[in-house]
């Protein structure tokens, strides 16, 4: 007898062979891109802090930014402020939702007076 293609039995053990595979591949695969978007709103939040330190060093020394030691040492930068004074290049979009970020939201800059440095808070989830 000529035998020619696969029997029941052989076609479901490939079926629950792939069904086992899925199933242990697809959350790890979901994980996987969840980690990658965390890490690529970190990493714009960095680039952010490290546009604002750059206007903070070219500024530290005029009325923008608040250096002294008696009451408030806290400054408030709006990202507007970044992108209109070119510390910031283009438009800043949400690496995951690819939608404009507010360019209201600010960076907080405090200055600590005993290690006499500044202190960068910025969150794109606020």
């Amino acid at each position: 007898m000529n035998r020619k293609g696969f029997t029941m039995i052989e076609l479901l053990m490939v079926i629950v062979i792939i069904a086992i595979l899925s199933a242990i591949l697809i959350p790890n695969i979901i994980a996987i891109i969840n980690k990658s978007n965390e890490n690529s709103i970190k990493s714009l939040e960095s680039s952010i802090i490290s546009s604002t330190k750059e206007y903070v060093s070219d500024n530290k020394y005029s009325d923008k930014i608040n250096t002294g030691c008696s009451g408030n040492n806290v400054t408030k930068i709006s990202l507007s402020t970044l992108v209109n004074d070119g510390y910031i290049k283009s438009i800043i979009k949400n690496p995951n939702t690819k939608e404009d970020i507010d360019l209201n939201k600010e960076v907080t800059v405090t200055f600590d007076c005993d290690k006499k440095r500044f202190l960068y808070s910025f969150s794109l989830s606020e």
